[in-house]
């Protein structure tokens, strides 16, 4: 449809007026919204099925127990118009209690179209700069209509450093620390740091003028709190502060701000910022091992002697140099003296996220299970407690790595106490072991079965399933596969 799209509205986040009270839902809310001002720049296109238009205000209801639609209408503006301001959208709140207050929506005709510098990918960092990162020197241009006032650049720098490469001295390998190590130190006046030291959130004062090319003023760089290597990548990204929400803005403005000076703009060719809105700088050093390697320090099987317990596979990564996460490949379990392996628990009684490995024989002493998934478990039992003994997980040694070393780690017994003995008696889980005999490879269960018993009891317990693990965050650890996240602090 020929025009130019002024704005999809709705689906934001407003305050309440009042608190609404823990594990309560507010429904029932009208939202209408006053084009009365706007009227003459432009016209809905579209609508939602939950909306309805008398003269200039648009009535928007959530169906059932719905929310409303993130963009429950659409406006055009022809393609003469100018770019810019062209009025506001009231948009006002009917209901129960706790409605928001009535909120004001500034509307632009074309909105603006960053385009950042792009750096290379890959940034290797010689042995002689001891682990220091590299500077970044974000930049940008608007292509699109004018920032309407400020604009944001978000910074962040996650560290995908090995645990066991973390150490002031590189030939004590036997000691390494774990806190992950690179930060952005609190610089600038005007930008805004996240609790964590990993996230900077920085306001330039508009209009910036469409088809220039901006830089900042001074490098962003950050800074590792150990000696002498590091990794890591950087991601920035350009928005007008319009492009956000509210809370997002909220959120970050309530963060600290720098002590020093203000981080500023330059213009520059605009001839080389042709990339997305975003740009990101993967860094590490040159010295460090290049090959397959565990993150982890060490693996524990923690428990009561004369009781079953579990060791959870510790995940190793295939990396040229730039943890790309491994694929596949198989890790070995020894077993440390005292402790021998159990049968797996029974399906339907564990987490869908885990799968449990054992051996075909569980008389064994050592069993190779596949890497990868969320959670591989292996079900022993410390039968005694044997002073020193270490078992071992690895991996093998493909070919080039620089650094056979970290392809193995320890396992550790930590045993407290002495459980009652129980007869032994067979399990389904134990039969299906000898089935895995019979075929000569380990058995294997994962939560798969779950999803049938919870399939066959109704289609609604399966949504409240999935609902409830998409609402699951992850926990960011120390491992590759954080690297390039944009973390939330607030």
């Amino acid at each position: 449809m020929e025009g130019t799209p002024a704005a999809e509205l709705g689906g934001q986040s407003f305050p309440a007026r009042d608190a609404v009270p823990a594990g309560q839902r507010v429904t029932g809310i009208v939202v209408s919204y006053d084009l009365s001002e706007v009227a003459d720049a432009v016209r809905v296109v579209r609508r939602d099925a939950s909306c309805t238009v008398s003269g200039d205000v648009i009535t928007c209801r959530a169906v059932g127990d719905h929310s409303l639609s993130p963009t429950p209408f659409a406006l055009l503006a022809p393609a003469s118009a100018p770019l810019g301001d062209v009025g506001t959208v009231t948009v006002r709140f009917t209901g129960p209690a706790n409605l928001p207050p009535d909120w004001k929506v500034r509307l632009y005709v074309g909105p603006p179209e960053f385009h950042a510098r792009q750096f290379p990918e890959r940034a290797l960092l010689p042995a002689s700069s001891r682990g220091m990162p590299p500077p970044l020197r974000p930049a940008f241009v608007n292509t699109g209509g004018p920032t309407p006032s400020r604009v944001v650049l978000t910074v962040s720098v996650s560290d995908s450093m090995p645990g066991r490469d973390r150490v002031d001295d590189p030939t004590r390998r036997s000691d390494p620390g774990s806190t992950k190590s690179l930060k952005l130190p609190r610089v600038f006046r005007n930008c805004h740091y996240g609790v964590h030291g990993d996230t900077a959130t920085c306001e330039f004062p508009g209009p910036l003028l469409p088809g220039r090319g901006y830089e900042t003023d001074s490098e962003i760089r950050a800074e590792n709190g150990r000696c002498c290597q590091a990794e890591g990548t950087y991601q920035y990204r350009i928005s007008a502060v319009e492009e956000l929400s509210p809370a997002e803005v909220a959120d970050y403005r309530a963060l600290p701000v720098g002590s020093g000076p203000e981080l500023g703009l330059d213009e520059v060719d605009a001839a080389g910022l042709t990339g997305n809105a975003s740009g990101s700088m993967s860094f590490r050093s040159a010295d460090l091992s290049v090959g397959t390697r565990f993150h982890a320090k060490s693996a524990t099987i923690e428990g009561v002697v004369g009781a079953r317990a579990s060791l959870e596979l510790p995940q190793p990564t295939a990396t040229d140099g730039f943890a790309t996460a491994a694929s596949g490949g198989g890790v070995t379990v020894a077993l440390p003296s005292g402790v021998s392996f159990a049968p797996a628990p029974e399906p339907g009684s564990f987490p869908s996220e885990e799968e449990w490995c054992a051996p075909a024989d569980l008389s064994a002493r050592s069993v190779t299970c596949q890497a990868g998934g969320f959670r591989t478990m292996i079900a022993v039992s410390i039968e005694r407690t044997v002073p020193g003994a270490r078992g071992r997980v690895s991996i093998a040694v493909p070919p080039g790595d620089s650094d056979p070393s970290d392809n193995e780690l320890p396992i550790e017994v930590v045993a407290t106490g002495t459980a009652r003995p129980v007869p032994p008696t067979t399990t389904d889980s134990a039969k299906a072991s000898a089935d895995g005999a019979a075929r000569g490879r380990p058995a294997v269960w994962t939560g798969s079965s779950v999803l049938v018993l919870v399939a066959a009891a109704g289609a609604a317990a399966l949504l409240m399933a999935r609902r409830r693990r998409r609402a699951t965050a992850r926990i960011p650890g120390d491992g590759p596969e954080d690297a390039g996240r944009m973390p939330h602090d607030a």
